[in-house]
């Protein structure tokens, strides 16, 4: 069999490369090589050393983040517990000048109970429990009718030493409205720790 220089290509193919380099070139030197190969093994090398250090980082960064976590839980309690002792010594404070203003003052209990049989109709039958040296204050001996009243209701009137002067409990068959300090005090302090 005879060929023709036109049959061929004018490529031949290199043993040991992908691709095919035409007749006359020359491969890679082995200077490229070694460029290659070094530059190739840096960055193994590189990319070995980051995942290294980030092994060995690791507890650090996880000991940094808990103290941050801790720090950021600390200053929450911290700031719940100054609002809450706040709050406290607020009503405190409130407690104090009610107490006062109650002592200069004794008719406030009779507007108190006013307002609170104000919560139920003239037709049901209450009971007031109120501290005994209210009750004298207020009823002036006479247990039948609140003075100042218009309407005539059936208020039964009881003297109760568990209930702090300056407030009333008055009961209704329904309802219960309870005007004593501590426990408007206690509400305050609900509502606003609870918001």
């Amino acid at each position: 069999m005879t060929f023709d220089w036109q049959d061929f290509s004018g490529r031949a193919a290199i043993p040991g490369q992908n691709g095919i380099l035409s007749v006359g070139e020359e491969g890679p030197s082995a200077e490229d090589e070694m460029e290659e190969a070094y530059l190739r093994g840096f960055q193994d090398g590189e990319a070995q050393g980051l995942e290294r250090a980030l092994r060995e980082l690791d507890p650090s960064r996880q000991a940094a983040e808990n103290a941050a976590h801790q720090l950021s839980t600390l200053r929450e309690d911290l700031t719940s517990r100054t609002q809450e002792s706040v709050l406290a010594l607020a009503l405190a404070v409130a407690r104090r000048v009610m107490e006062q203003e109650l002592h200069a003052k004794p008719e406030y209990v009779a507007e108190l109970v006013e307002k609170a049989l104000g919560h139920f109709p003239l037709d049901q039958k209450v009971r007031v429990r109120i501290n005994p040296k209210d009750l004298a204050f207020i009823t002036g001996g006479a247990l039948d009718r609140m003075p100042g009243e218009k309407v005539s209701r059936e208020v039964r009137w009881t003297p109760d030493e568990t209930v702090a002067p300056g407030g009333c409990i008055v009961e209704g068959p329904e309802h219960v409205v309870d005007g004593r300090l501590d426990s408007a005090l206690e509400r305050i302090y609900r509502t606003v720790f609870n918001d």
